[in-house]
């Protein structure tokens, strides 16, 4: 027979944790007790939130202009929205540290958040925003953004 049944899954927990529920599982050949039923647990990806340990990193999407002079922006967190001081220059991948923002701790204590700056370009290529970028390119160094950039030493 078939049955719903409430599986607690306890905070913090894994993709790949298995919960038992005893005694929930198909009954035996005939007639035995029920067996156990395993659940497999699978932690759903999200777009902006991801969690290592106890950690959380919150990527946090940006205006050039926000990233270029700063901004306060209001940022979502686990027990509300916040409004952040965004540092003039931000560039992407910079992060900022909300200590105790995270995760709980089993042993105690609170993991931290990190907020990932990712500064956004606009959407479609106008010739404004073509006009914009020309601008923009004549302000990086003669040598270009990949002058050093190599592998070898």
């Amino acid at each position: 027979h078939q049955e719903l049944v409430a599986i607690s899954v306890p905070a913090n927990t894994e993709s790949g944790t298995e919960v038992v529920l005893r005694g929930k599982g198909n009954y035996g050949q005939g007639g035995g007790d029920a067996g156990n039923l395993v659940a497999t647990i699978v932690v759903q990806s999200h777009p902006y939130l991801t969690k290592l340990g106890v950690d959380l990193y919150l990527t946090v999407p940006l205006t050039l202009k926000e990233a270029l002079l700063g901004a306060k922006v209001e940022v979502p967190t686990l027990t509300g929205s916040l409004r952040i001081q965004i540092p003039p220059g931000a560039h992407i991948g910079q992060k900022l540290r909300l200590k105790n923002r995270g995760l709980p701790n089993t042993k105690g204590g609170q993991g931290d958040l990190y907020l990932l700056l990712r500064p956004e370009l606009p959407q479609g290529t106008t010739e404004q925003l073509l006009d914009i970028a020309e601008q923009l390119e004549r302000l990086y160094p003669p040598e270009g953004v990949r002058g050093t950039f190599h592998l070898d030493d």
